[in-house]
């Protein structure tokens, strides 16, 4: 397994240009959903010391290998259907939540900047439907775009 990893890992690099480290942990990703194992761990030896997977990954809870964190399934849960929205706290959530969260559900996720505040838009499969009003109000409350995800498993979707 490790070996086919190291091989995944140099076609990364050389044909994607992905950097080591994420080649590393892609391949990690991908052998170790392919042979029934997660990432975790994969690479946390003495010859890979640089790469530790610490959490669930987004193609490990799209693939249903892992699931969200506790504190995802809570952000989840705050908006539970399509144009539900949440204020948070900007340290509460993060770009890589949002990956989570389309993982989880196939859904687009918006998120909105206000000082230290976070207003997360959950959208549909197509995208987070907002009007051109809509998102002039929020220019005008003082939000700033942030990040949005694109659900999927191709490679423009990935790399958004």
């Amino acid at each position: 397994m490790q070996r086919n990893a190291e091989i995944l890992k140099d076609i990364l690099i050389e044909d994607y240009g992905l950097t080591k480290g994420h080649a590393q942990v892609a391949a990690a990703t991908f052998i170790g959903l392919k042979e029934g194992y997660t990432a975790r761990g994969l690479y946390k030896n003495k010859q890979n010391p640089d790469v530790t997977i610490s959490a669930s990954t987004p193609i490990e809870v799209l693939y249903g290998a892992k699931e969200l964190s506790k504190r995802q399934q809570v952000l989840l849960s705050k908006v539970p259907k399509e144009l539900s929205r949440v204020i948070l706290k900007k340290r509460d959530i993060n770009v890589n939540d949002l990956a989570h969260l389309t993982a989880k559900t196939g859904d687009e996720f918006a998120l909105f900047t206000r000082g230290a505040q976070r207003l997360l838009i959950r959208g549909n499969s197509n995208g987070v439907r907002l009007t051109i009003q809509q998102l002039k109000n929020l220019h005008k409350q003082g939000y700033k775009f942030s990040a949005h995800t694109h659900p999927g498993t191709s490679d423009i979707a990935r790399k958004s």
